[in-house]
């Protein structure tokens, strides 16, 4: 691995996105928001989406539920500080970050469009998360735990289990419950803004909070493992 990070280092080519892991597909993202124009095939959105079963052959759902999108924006300077804009331009959350004092660690609140605090990060040295009425307090790393290859990331939610895995230049939500795998939501990063497409069905089950707590960890450039 340390040979073939060397060899990546000294090359100006840019890495052929189909062999970029899911961290590196973070990294690339959160450090260089310039990095999703290479990352971005001619292609997007036509391939058929990777088998997060392994060797089991993966077929688009005879039914998609509809996407609805979300912009995080006004980043100040990043996602950590920033608000959500719904369909219509309809503000949805309020994204703010408080420094740390003393004993207290910085937190990361998610405030809805009432001013209600319905999810946070506790940004100890290992990452609190609480999304509320869905996601119990517990590590980051626990919530969103990365697979051993880091091809995907697995999360637990109301007992259903979901997956976010890369897929060129975005990071897309599938419900595994199902054979195949049932693509609920997408994220991915442009030079001023985060985008979040998530599934009417999947907002019905309350997970437009989750999505969002999801959006912060993996886009705030700080180690959430």
């Amino acid at each position: 691995m340390a040979s073939e990070q060397h060899t990546e280092s000294r090359s100006h080519s840019p890495p052929d996105p189909s062999k970029t892991n899911f961290r590196e597909l973070l990294n690339m993202s959160v450090n260089n928001p310039y990095a999703q124009a290479w990352l971005g095939g001619s292609n997007s959105g036509q391939a058929a989406p990777p088998s997060i079963f392994g060797a089991l052959p993966f077929a688009a759902p005879s039914e998609q539920s509809p996407l609805l999108a979300f912009q995080f924006t006004a980043l100040n300077p990043d996602i950590l500080n920033c608000i959500v804009l719904g369909p219509n331009a309809r503000h949805c959350f309020s994204i703010s970050t408080s420094a740390p004092t003393f004993g207290q660690p910085a937190m990361t609140a998610i405030r809805n469009d009432k001013n209600e605090v319905i999810a946070k990060v506790e940004w100890h040295q290992r990452p609190v998360v609480e999304v509320k009425d869905m996601v119990p307090r517990c590590l980051a790393s626990q919530f969103l735990p990365l697979s051993q290859d880091l091809s995907h990331r697995t999360m637990t939610v109301k007992g259903r289990p979901y997956a976010w895995t890369s897929h060129n230049s975005s990071i897309r939500l599938y419900n595994t419950a199902y054979n195949p795998a049932e693509m609920l939501g997408t994220l991915s990063r442009g030079q001023t803004a985060v985008s979040l497409n998530v599934a009417a069905t999947a907002i019905h089950h309350g997970m437009l909070d989750v999505c969002a707590l999801v959006a912060i960890l993996l886009y705030s450039g700080r180690n959430i493992d």
